[in-house]
């Protein structure tokens, strides 16, 4: 079994204005970190990948909550293996 994980951060900005004319704009950044989990099954006899599971999902600033999360994310993939023939 190999592993691999990773995050990517999405920024975006979000604007809020409030009346019509000589309005007062608010304009913030926002910031998410997406974590993705990739799980490879492997033949080392054939040297090649038998099953690959994939997930993704924002993370929290609160550790505990992302372990969660993680494990979460393990038994829903796993819920697809083994793959129906």
């Amino acid at each position: 079994m190999v592993y691999n994980a990773g995050i990517k951060q999405n920024v975006s900005l979000e604007g809020y204005s409030m009346g019509w004319y000589n309005s007062m704009t608010s304009v913030q950044q926002v910031v998410e970190n997406e974590g993705t989990l990739v799980v490879d099954l492997a033949d080392p006899q054939q040297k090649m990948v038998i099953w690959r599971g994939m997930a993704s999902e924002t993370l929290s600033d609160k550790s505990h909550k992302n372990i969660e999360k993680v494990q979460k994310m393990v038994r829903k993939m796993f819920e697809k293996y083994p793959p129906k023939s």
